[in-house]
């Protein structure tokens, strides 16, 4: 049996986001609570939540700076919500592991007790191979195998990533 803990570790990791690679910045993104986990694959996330974010956002090369303007970072408390507006919108992005498997969804899942009772939502954010989340139903739509597999594979296997804005009620 092999020692070589990244071959056969439990996998699990804790990522955060710092502006440089020093014990401060670090500990600067820790008490941020900019921080998130993974169970064993090494892909990188990033999560914002806003009120009032540009649809414009998404596109432009300085999106991380906008939506540290208009939004809060993963692990932060958003602001009080706007009297006109229904539902906050979240900006997310993921790349894989360059030596993991591909991304085949980004999701958010909501955790809420309810009389006692944990219930469980799931949004559907980003979805590999130009699957597009079904508006009425919230769900993904079934992957395809064939030719449309090999492309989702050298999409991701050349390190694009997905960013999707989503509105939720109640979410």
């Amino acid at each position: 049996m092999s020692a070589n803990l990244y071959e056969n570790g439990g996998g699990n990791l804790t990522g955060v986001w710092a502006e440089h690679n020093t014990r401060e910045a670090i500990y600067d993104a820790f008490r941020r609570k900019e921080t998130f986990a993974t169970s064993g694959t090494r892909l990188k996330i990033r999560f914002f939540g806003g009120w009032d974010f540009p649809t414009a956002t998404l596109t432009n090369a300085s999106w991380v700076q906008d939506a540290y303007a208009k939004g809060a970072p993963m692990g932060s408390d958003l602001p009080a919500k706007p009297a006109k507006v229904a539902a906050p919108l979240f900006l997310a992005w993921g790349v894989k592991d360059p030596n993991g498997a591909n991304l085949d969804r980004l999701q958010v899942v909501k955790v809420w007790l309810q009389d006692g009772k944990h219930v469980e939502r799931i949004y559907e954010l980003a979805l590999s191979n130009g699957r597009k989340v079904d508006l009425r139903t919230g769900k993904a739509p079934r992957r395809q195998h064939g030719g449309s597999e090999e492309r989702h594979v050298q999409k991701y296997h050349r390190g694009n990533s997905a960013l999707r804005r989503m509105a939720g009620p109640a979410i």
